[in-house]
């Protein structure tokens, strides 16, 4: 991102709204690549910090589920096919801990109430969507 001038919040979301931007870059062209694959292929798109943006869910649910992403996804669902291509995605948070810059300042605090037992029910998602697709690839 370079050097930036501002304060913290305008940073979190300058720097926010750039990884957004490079998840894009990258999904199009995992998308343009998954459409020319010739065996089956499966994608897992995993939304990690669940414990940051749990009150902003519906915004993230609509970044991931319904705006560019969900678009490239149901583009190369059309082109293979289902039976082709299989995608899943997961919102979790690994741990539950704070946005902190390399430095160790609190760029964001985790969200309230987001508690251990919400995020160990997200990893056991997590690992529940890999074995179904695993399971998927295997079968005839």
């Amino acid at each position: 991102m370079g050097s930036f001038k501002g304060s913290k919040d305008e940073f979190v979301t300058a720097y926010l709204a750039a990884c957004r931007d490079d998840e894009l870059a990258v999904l199009e062209r995992v998308a343009t690549a998954i459409q020319l694959a010739p065996a089956k292929v499966w994608l897992l798109s995993v939304v990690a910090k669940e414990d940051l943006w749990w009150a902003d869910r519906e915004q993230v649910g609509t970044f991931y589920g319904r705006d560019r992403c969900a678009e490239l996804i149901t583009r190369v669902t059309s082109a293979r096919g289902a039976a082709r291509f299989r995608h899943e995605l997961i919102r979790t948070s690994l741990v539950i801990n704070n946005f902190r810059s390399g430095e160790g300042e609190t760029l964001a605090k985790n969200t309230a109430g987001y508690d251990h037992q919400q995020q160990a029910e997200s990893v056991r998602r997590l690992f529940e969507a890999i074995n179904a697709l695993r399971e998927w690839e295997s079968a005839a």
